[in-house]
């Protein structure tokens, strides 16, 4: 197989045959064939009508179209910092998502025993309610005989004590100096008790 290696170009020849191939009407018929040349008059009418339908030659062109499959996003390498960040502010919210699940089974323990407790006080102030009253009706004789059979014994002279004041010294009074800290302190708890 032979190879042309004459590189001779002529100038003039090559000016007249760049300016025919430069022409709209050969370009199109070398891309597009003899069918597919578009006459001025359409491309003038389309220019001034941009609302035209698109033409035949423009609907029987075949477009081939490439398309890519769809391309997975790259993975993000994470630093190690990174991972330490995440990882700790996973332990984090972790943490205090158990600390308020304890704090609220704490309260509702709380809560329960309050309960039971006020139920108890209820009892009793009923029972002490229902004590006072029966104690109001007995006489003095019953109190005594009452007194006795729970194991008391009558106070007497056997059995009583006298036994001297002791000496203490007078009651002092003493002058504290304040400022105005103290004085609002004081005004805030006579306030809010």
């Amino acid at each position: 197989m032979e190879t042309n290696t004459n590189y001779n170009y002529n100038t003039n020849n090559n000016t007249a045959l760049f300016s025919e191939e430069l022409s709209l009407e050969e370009m199109q018929t070398k891309l597009f064939g003899n069918n597919m040349t578009v006459s001025q008059q359409e491309t003038a009418e389309t220019e001034l009508n941009p609302d035209l339908m698109p033409s035949q030659s423009t609907m029987t062109m075949s477009f081939v179209r490439n398309y890519q499959d769809s391309v997975a996003p790259a993975k993000v390498e994470m630093t190690k910092t990174t991972k330490i960040a995440i990882a700790s502010y996973v332990a984090i919210v972790c943490l205090l998502i158990v600390g308020i699940a304890v704090c609220s089974f704490l309260v509702s323990n709380s809560y329960a025993a309050l309960v039971v407790s006020q139920g108890e006080y209820a009892s009793q102030q009923e029972t002490l309610q229902a004590v006072e009253e029966s104690i109001a009706n007995l006489t003095d004789e019953q109190l005594v005989q009452l007194g006795l059979s729970m194991g008391f014994v009558p106070v007497d002279a056997t059995n009583s004590y006298t036994y001297d004041l002791l000496e203490t010294r007078p009651a002092q009074t003493f002058e504290i100096e304040s400022n105005w800290f103290d004085s609002v302190c004081d005004w805030l708890s006579q306030i809010f008790g």
